[in-house]
């Protein structure tokens, strides 16, 4: 089939923006989200325009987004990257009318990526973490994407999971503690992590502890793990060991950085044949 999909995944550190090519994801172009407003990545919208004006034909652009998205395309709420609020995704992004613009979920859009084409591909049951700027994530159930509440930007590294010990007492940045993602807070560098592994990271033994928890509650067998983070090689295999030593199956795809971005163009109607 012709494809005419561009797939944009935007996180909270950094972006990109891509195509499938012939049986391989081509990322075209990527770059720094930071902590700026929507009109001052103007990388993003120059990628954006090069692609869909100068480049081959495209008819729909796939988004992953970790914040909240109205019906009328304005974000409503994301608590990493507040200046984000209000803007209009479409405008912000320079897609004009002609070009159908969809919007997803980033830990949706990752576990949809993975499951059509990646580690998760064949499986039914699936519990998927992205870990990068933040945590989000998304969660197969029965061969079904549950998909979080519309328009809510608080997904499951917004859980309050973490309990009030001393081990995660950083705010998040949705204005609470407890949230999943304040582990990431307390990260180690890669050589503390080589040389110590999780002891050196008690709020992420409290992570596996929970998602082991929550695995087993909801009888899912696999869990993956994915985003910029697990890009470490240090952190992947103390993650990959701690979940084994919970009896967790864990997998973590060759390129986890690009999982969302895969999700991305799955969201804009892309199908792998």
């Amino acid at each position: 089939m012709e494809l005419r999909t561009l797939g944009v995944d935007i996180g909270g550190t950094t972006w990109s923006v891509g195509r499938w090519d012939g049986d391989a994801l081509q990322v075209i172009a990527t770059g720094v989200t930071g902590e700026h407003a929507p009109e001052e990545v103007r990388g993003l919208r120059s990628a954006i325009a090069q692609a869909t004006v100068l480049g081959e034909p495209v008819d729909t652009v796939g988004v992953a987004f970790p914040g909240a998205v109205a019906k009328d395309g304005r974000v409503t709420d994301w608590p990493n990257r507040p200046r984000w609020v209000g803007a209009h995704l479409a405008s912000a992004l320079g897609i004009g009318r002609d070009v159908r613009l969809e919007v997803t979920d980033d830990g949706v859009a990752a576990l949809r990526g993975e499951t059509a084409l990646g580690v998760g591909r064949g499986l039914s049951d699936v519990l998927l973490l992205t870990l990068g700027t933040g945590i989000g994530g998304g969660l197969l159930l029965d061969g079904r994407v549950r998909a979080p509440l519309p328009h809510d930007a608080r997904t499951i590294g917004h859980l309050r999971a973490l309990p009030p010990d001393g081990v995660s007492h950083t705010r998040c940045s949705c204005d609470r503690t407890g949230c999943l993602q304040t582990a990431l807070a307390s990260l180690p560098d890669e050589r503390v992590l080589r040389e110590q592994g999780l002891a050196a990271w008690p709020a992420g033994e409290r992570l596996l502890d929970f998602l082991a928890d929550l695995t087993r509650i909801l009888a899912v067998p696999w869990l993956v793990l994915t985003g910029g983070l697990l890009c470490r090689d240090a952190l992947r295999e103390a993650l990959t060991s701690g979940a084994a030593d919970r009896g967790l199956t864990m997998r973590v795809p060759a390129r986890p950085e690009q999982s969302t971005l895969l999700g991305a163009l799955a969201a804009g109607g892309w199908q792998h044949d």
